[in-house]
C-alpha cells in the first residue's frame, strides 16, 4: 500500500489551481483616462497576427492546465510517497535466553593466561560469551550484570548485535565489588517467567560466591523452580593462588579466591540445568553443545515491513508536464 512520509504536504494542492483561476481573473476596472491622447503603434502584420490567432487550434488554449498538473505532481513528490509491504512474521525454532555476568570485585582476578599475557576473570568471562553467541542461531538473548545490585542491560531480544556490544564494554566496578548471586537469578526469574515455558534458560558467569543481597542463592532457587527456569552455571576462575591488582598505583599481589563449585553445582541441579568449569575458551563448545540439545519454542521475527520510494515517480512525471507546457507555450509564440 501507498503511504505518505510527509502527508501534510498534500495540503498544497489546490495552490497550483487558484493561482491558475487568479490569473485568468479579468483586471479591475481601468484607472481614468488621461487628458493626453493615447499613443498606438500598428504593427506592419496586424492583419496576419489577427488570422493566425483566430486559426489557433483549441488545444492550444488548454495548456495552463498541463503547468498546474505538472505543479500537483511535484508537490505529491514532496510528500514522499512510499510502497509499504507487509511480509508477515516469520517463523523458526529458538530459545530464550538470559545471560548473568558477575562484575564483583573478585572477578579482577587473574586466573588465566591467553598468549602469555594474564587475563582476569571477567575478560575470560567475555571470551565465552562472545564465542556463545556466534554460535546463536535462531535463539533470544538478553543480558544482565550483577556485583552489589542487579542491573537488566538488555533485555531478552533477537538483536545479539546490541548484547555483544554491551559485552565488550562491561569492567569492573561498575556496581560494587560485592555479589548478589541470588538477587541475580530472581532478576533472570522475572524476565523470562512470561515467555514460554519449554526454552527459558539461564547462563551465570560468576566466581561463585555470594556475599550480599536480600535474596539469598536457595530463594531465589526455589524461584526459578517454580517458573520452570532452567539454570546453567558456568565457574570462572580457579582453586589457586593468583595474582590479585589491590589498585593502579599497587602491585598485584598473591591471593586465593577460590571457586565455590559446591554452590553452583548445587543451583544447576536443582534447577534442571547443567555445571560447566571453563578453564580454557575451547570448553566453551561443551556448555554450546549442551545448549543446543535442549528443547526449542517457535519464535515470530518481529514484522519488518519493505519500503520503497516512489517520489521519483510523480517528480519525473511533473518535471515532463511543466517541460510540455513550456515547449507548447513557446509553440504559440508568433514572429
Amino acid at each position: 500500500m501507498i503511504e505518505f512520509v510527509y502527508p501534510w504536504a498534500l495540503g498544497a494542492l489546490p495552490l497550483p489551481w487558484l493561482i491558475w483561476a487568479w490569473r485568468r481573473t479579468p483586471p479591475g476596472p481601468r484607472r481614468r483616462r488621461s487628458k493626453m491622447p493615447a499613443q498606438g503603434v500598428l504593427h506592419p502584420q496586424a492583419e496576419l497576427l489577427h488570422r493566425l490567432a483566430a486559426q489557433s487550434r483549441p488545444w492550444r488554449r488548454r495548456i495552463p492546465w498541463l503547468w498546474a498538473l505538472g505543479c500537483a505532481l511535484l508537490i505529491v513528490a514532496v510528500s514522499r510517497p512510499v510502497w509499504v509491504a507487509h511480509a508477515g512474521p516469520q517463523w523458526h525454532s529458538g530459545r530464550d535466553i538470559m545471560l548473568a555476568m558477575d562484575l564483583s570485585g573478585s572477578m579482577r582476578a587473574y586466573d588465566y593466561k591467553v598468549n602469555g599475557k594474564p587475563v582476569s576473570r571477567l575478560d575470560m568471562a567475555k571470551r565465552i560469551v562472545k564465542k556463545f553467541l556466534e554460535t546463536r542461531q535462531g535463539d533470544r538473548l538478553g543480558l544482565l550484570v550483577f556485583a552489589d545490585d542487579v542491573y537488566t542491560l538488555v533485555p531478552v531480544t533477537a538483536d545479539l548485535t546490541i548484547v555483544r556490544r554491551m559485552v565488550e564494554g562491561l569492567t569492573q566496578g561498575l556496581i560494587g565489588e560485592k555479589t548478589a548471586l541470588g538477587g541475580a537469578i530472581a532478576m533472570a526469574v522475572k524476565r523470562l517467567k512470561d515467555r514460554k515455558p519449554a526454552a527459558r534458560i539461564l547462563v551465570i558467569l560468576t566466581d561463585g560466591s555470594s556475599t550480599t543481597g536480600k535474596i539469598s542463592p536457595p530463594m531465589a532457587l526455589a524461584l526459578a523452580r517454580h517458573f520452570h527456569v532452567h539454570v546453567y552455571t558456568i565457574g570462572v576462575g580457579t582453586n589457586k593462588e593468583v595474582l590479585f591488582p589491590k589498585g593502579p598505583m599497587i602491585k598485584p599481589e598473591l591471593t586465593r579466591l577460590p571457586l565455590n563449585e559446591n554452590l553452583l553445582k548445587r543451583i544447576a541441579e536443582q534447577t534442571g540445568g547443567r555445571y560447566f568449569h571453563v578453564v580454557r575458551t575451547g570448553e566453551v563448545k561443551n556448555v554450546i553443545q549442551t545448549i543446543d540439545d535442549l528443547e526449542t519454542i517457535p519464535i515470530a521475527d518481529q514484522d519488518i515491513p519493505g519500503q520503497a520510494e516512489w517520489y521519483w515517480l510523480p517528480l519525473a512525471a511533473g518535471l515532463l508536464l511543466l517541460l510540455t507546457h513550456q515547449w507548447r507555450r513557446q509553440a504559440q509564440t508568433v514572429p
